[in-house]
């Protein structure tokens, strides 16, 4: 059964430093929520493996309790009453993960490929968000999201919808990403890799981007080269112009499935990469094709 709503996610902010290397992640989710039951004492959260260290309610420092894969949060009562229904509040979660089960997969050079690079992807479907960031981890809840990640220099960040910032940080570069559409939690996305990028105008000059591992740019071309006409098809088929602020397709290794098809950011198996000759009997359209395709549904 789907869980109960005693509380409306209305936005998402992940600021997150990301080690690719260590494997480790630490930040804030900050959840801005809206109380629609009366009478709430704790505010629960779906979380699995997380170290939370603090959580706070606007400025305040409020107590908390783990119970298996729920975070518990308490709240300002008001006289016993709690939130009163409407009422928005953001409750503030400090914590960490290290080298996380699901959720967020750390990839990496080992004994038997000592050239692989380090490269870090999400995969939150169906459940699996919970495991590298707390919230409502649940598709009966939809909200906007930002995405705020600080990475090494020289590694490159991907996430949902538009790329507000890139800028030099302590420890490396702060990215931050907005997506003005509500989504799912398993849809929220965070790549974190040494990337070759370029970019493709697409149909009403939405950005058509692309990011693969240095030294694979003509295989991604091959690979992602129609997917501009994918969009502009799309679009005349169903009548509905692509609804977001950008589109990237971003290749990585060791994926788990063929691809996901994140809120304006899909991530693909590299193994969609292919040189020109096998590309002469094996094309990645079909795969292109149906993860563009739930952009619209």
């Amino acid at each position: 059964y789907a869980p109960d709503l005693p509380f409306k996610l209305e936005h998402l902010v992940l600021d997150v430093t990301v080690d690719p290397i260590a494997k480790t992640m630490s930040g804030t989710a900050t959840q801005r929520v809206r109380a629609t039951a009366p009478s709430q004492q704790w505010l629960k959260l779906d979380q699995i493996g997380l170290e939370i260290e603090e959580t706070r309610i606007g400025s305040e420092v409020v107590a908390f309790e783990v119970e298996g894969p729920r975070l518990r949060v308490r709240l300002p009562q008001n006289g016993g009453k709690g939130p009163a229904v409407g009422e928005i509040f953001e409750v503030a979660i400090k914590y960490r993960l290290h080298n996380s089960r699901r959720g967020l997969y750390f990839t990496g050079p080992d004994a038997d490929y000592p050239k692989k690079r380090h490269q870090v992807w999400s995969q939150g479907q169906d459940e699996d968000s919970r495991y590298w960031f707390p919230s409502f981890d649940y598709p009966n809840q939809k909200a906007t999201s930002e995405v705020i990640a600080t990475v090494p220099k020289g590694y490159t960040a991907v996430s949902n919808g538009a790329l507000l910032s890139k800028k030099d940080a302590p420890g490396g570069v702060r990215f931050h990403y907005k997506l003005g559409s509500p989504q799912v939690m398993y849809l929220v996305t965070l790549v974190v890799a040494e990337f070759s990028e370029w970019a493709d105008a697409g149909p009403g000059w939405v950005p058509v981007q692309y990011f693969v591992e240095p030294g694979r740019e003509e295989d991604g071309k091959r690979a992602f080269g129609n997917t501009p006409k994918m969009i502009a098809a799309y679009a005349e088929k169903t009548g509905v112009p692509y609804p977001y602020e950008k589109y990237s397709q971003v290749a990585v290794q060791d994926f788990i499935f063929g691809g996901m098809e994140n809120t304006s950011a899909t991530t693909q198996t590299d193994l969609t990469l292919h040189d020109a000759r096998a590309h002469l009997d094996f094309s990645s359209d079909p795969l292109v094709s149906h993860e563009l395709a739930h952009q619209w549904f």
